[in-house]
């Protein structure tokens, strides 16, 4: 469901949990044993996916002067 169609149906958006993470096919091996394609999908889930979620909930915010 999208961040805008939550925001209409539940009356607003006041905190965001920002959790993701993501292991990859074997998180307890040594770093050298680590394909680059995982680290990849780690970043982008890690990394990338709490930025975007961080930023949709930003402009949200500044639109009801709200939020820090």
């Amino acid at each position: 469901m999208e961040l805008a169609s939550v925001a209409w149906e539940l009356g607003g958006l006041d905190l965001l949990v920002n959790n993701a993470g993501v292991l990859g096919a074997a998180p307890l091996a040594p770093l050298e044993h680590h394909p680059l394609n995982d680290f990849r999908a780690a970043f982008e889930v890690d990394v990338v996916g709490r930025w975007g979620c961080s930023r949709r909930r930003c402009r949200r915010c500044g639109s009801h002067a709200r939020g820090r």
